[in-house]
């Protein structure tokens, strides 16, 4: 997992120190500590839960052909919550400053940003330009780039990301992106289309519609 040290360290070279502090844009209240992130109602009988990195790319895999499905049928319709919680993984630099980016863009503007950067991933990867690629990204999201700079360099948001994926990856006990697990277990820890995820929500809704013993 990144330390924050490592982090400031990786991501020093492309941010000019000069612009830290420069003028804010619009601001969205920031995603605190280790508070989920969901699609979907907050009381849906089935909970999912998709451990992910922004820089996997059969994450990003996952995210542009298998969730806008997802959604349609079973989040959109309250069958299903989908929460997401975050992994530094395959390029942990990348991945720690693009959720950072989009927990402190806020609640409204969380999912649109990481689904920019699952469309972006590969072209941002080719040019090896993190930081202009997830500029661009939060430019087109409202942010100013000093609000860009800020959301990247805040300590104590650093600090809480760190602390949020070890606290999660050791309770769920995950090794690896893209993990899913459904109400509480592991259901798979790659990519997973919707033929298996309709069998897997299927058997989810036959336990609870089952008699408790």
């Amino acid at each position: 997992m990144q330390t924050r040290r490592t982090l400031i360290a990786l991501m020093a070279a492309s941010l000019p120190a000069a612009a830290l502090f420069s003028g804010c844009g619009p601001k969205g209240t920031p995603i605190a500590g280790d508070e989920d992130v969901f699609m979907g109602k907050a009381d849906a009988p089935i909970v999912m839960i998709e451990y992910a990195s922004v820089a996997c790319p059969i994450c990003a895999q996952w995210n542009n052909t298998v969730l806008p499905d997802f959604k349609k049928k079973y989040l959109d319709t309250g069958q299903v919550k989908l929460i997401t919680r975050e992994i530094n993984a395959h390029n942990p630099a990348f991945s720690t400053a693009g959720f950072l980016l989009a927990r402190c863009a806020g609640r409204e503007k969380y999912h649109a940003i990481t689904d920019a950067i699952y469309r972006d991933q590969q072209t941002i990867e080719a040019s090896g330009d993190f930081r202009g690629g997830l500029l661009k990204i939060a430019k087109e999201n409202g942010l100013s780039e000093g609000r860009f700079n800020e959301c990247l360099n805040d300590p104590a948001a650093i600090s809480a990301q760190n602390d949020r994926v070890a606290k999660f990856a050791a309770q769920d006990h995950i090794t690896g992106t893209p993990t899913f697990l459904v109400d509480g277990e592991i259901v798979a820890n790659t990519y997973i289309g919707m033929p298996e995820l309709d069998a897997i929500i299927a058997a989810a809704k036959a336990r609870k519609a089952a008699p408790a013993s």
